[in-house]
């Protein structure tokens, strides 16, 4: 019974870390003063977040196969405001320096003409 539960747990974490899409927070406006990394999920679901001292943002990493991580980063609360969009690896670093970011939603797409 063991090593069944053993085998199952295995092809749970194996299935789960297939996908992934971390994305990077900075204290400068370039994107290369590293302050944390989460992982929002890619559910185009809405992300509030309120860090001091965050002036950009990025896609750090995007584990999704045949696709690209899109994310839209927010000016206000609940993805509201002024955004910018990111695609992994293009067009990379959202950028607001002064002041940050508050929300975002993450979600993967097929075809990038789906963007336009």
């Amino acid at each position: 019974m063991h090593s069944l539960s053993f085998i199952f747990a295995f092809f749970i974490t194996a299935a789960t870390a297939a996908y992934d899409l971390k994305v990077n927070y900075y204290s400068d406006g370039g994107c290369s003063d590293w302050i944390l990394s989460l992982h929002p999920g890619y559910g185009n679901d809405c992300y509030d977040y309120n860090w001091p001292g965050v002036n950009s943002a990025n896609i750090a990493n995007c584990i999704y196969p045949d696709a690209y991580c899109v994310c839209k980063f927010y000016t206000q609360a609940a993805c509201t405001g002024a955004v910018q969009t990111t695609v992994y690896p293009d067009n990379n670093c959202a950028s607001n320096w002064g002041h940050g970011f508050l929300s975002m939603k993450c979600h993967i797409v097929h075809d990038l003409k789906m963007l336009e």
